[in-house]
């Protein structure tokens, strides 16, 4: 039966990290979208690529666009 409880108690830690993964992206955190928009970045901020080819780039304010 404790086996059975701490399973489950890892199964929903376990859960818990997925949604955490999936939030948005802060303030110079990895990022994946088109250069300039918002993409996985939480609002406010958009992804910043140096070279547009590239999959990932950083989240960054940019206090002139809106």
């Amino acid at each position: 039966m404790k086996l059975l409880a701490l399973l489950l108690v890892c199964l929903a830690v376990s859960s818990c990290l997925v949604v955490v993964v999936q939030a948005c992206q802060g303030h110079d955190q990895p990022c994946e979208g088109a250069n300039g928009s918002q993409g996985n970045c939480c609002g406010g901020m958009h992804c910043q690529k140096n070279d547009p080819s590239w999959a990932q780039g950083r989240c960054y304010y940019n206090p002139g666009r809106k």
